[in-house]
């Protein structure tokens, strides 16, 4: 192996960390804000994928709709058939 693999090895492990850590952080603290409900799915979306989350996983969800404004979850909670996947969150928000 060449130094130069070394190098760029090392230094894609660490952007690569780096770049999950950061989406993770930034899943910590992102809220929907205003009703922009676009923005959050685009924005956590984008988030989940960087942070190697799967959507379709129970906590990825549960941390997706913990952060919604609290009248529209409370409005979807509210209903006669609650959505279960990722998807069908986000068709019903």
């Amino acid at each position: 192996m060449l130094w130069n693999d070394v190098r760029d090895a090392f230094i894609a492990a660490y952007v690569d960390t780096a770049k999950a850590q950061t989406a993770f952080t930034k899943l910590q603290h992102l809220k929907m804000h205003k009703g922009n409900l676009d923005m959050y799915i685009a924005t956590f979306k984008h988030l989940a994928r960087d942070a190697g989350y799967d959507t379709n996983t129970a906590s990825t969800i549960n941390m997706f709709t913990q952060n919604l404004e609290t009248g529209l979850l409370s409005a979807i909670m509210h209903r006669e058939c609650l959505p279960i996947t990722f998807t069908e969150w986000i068709a019903t928000a």
